[in-house]
């Protein structure tokens, strides 16, 4: 009987401290990414693999998201742009995000379509050797 008790006891300590470790998401607190080797950069667009891509989509944020349906939401962006709201043209040769109003990187300067202009010019640059040149050739 006493190794019963002690089995429960144990069980529930055990559980106890196992639930308070997992905050819920999005609360404050410190992320640990545990990978073999260290992200060799913090750029996504010079990545050589999966550690840099996961290591820089903690500080790097998307105009959109996808959910776990595989659902597109806005994240930075106002909205999804479509036809029927006038973020893609009708002949579909044009698309245009709105960013939030009121987003702000780490030093506190605003967000601007400036800096979404040069992010796409970056990923773009047929000179630069990137996976993202890859898909629009």
């Amino acid at each position: 009987m006493k190794k019963f008790i002690s089995l429960v006891v144990t069980l529930t300590l055990a559980v106890s401290v196992v639930s308070s470790v997992h905050a819920k998401r999005g609360s404050d607190g410190q992320l640990n990414l545990l990978y073999w080797q260290a992200p060799s950069t913090m750029n996504p667009n010079l990545s050589g693999g999966t550690k840099e891509l996961e290591a820089s989509s903690v500080v790097l944020e998307p105009l959109a998201r996808y959910d776990e349906k595989g659902n597109m939401f806005p994240w930075l962006a106002e909205s999804i742009p479509t036809v029927a709201n006038g973020g893609v043209s009708k002949d579909l040769t044009s698309i245009t995000w709105k960013i939030k109003r009121g987003i702000k990187w780490s030093d506190g300067s605003a967000l601007t379509a400036d800096d979404a202009v040069f992010t796409y010019e970056y990923c773009t640059n047929p000179g630069h050797r990137m996976y993202s040149n890859q898909l629009l050739q």
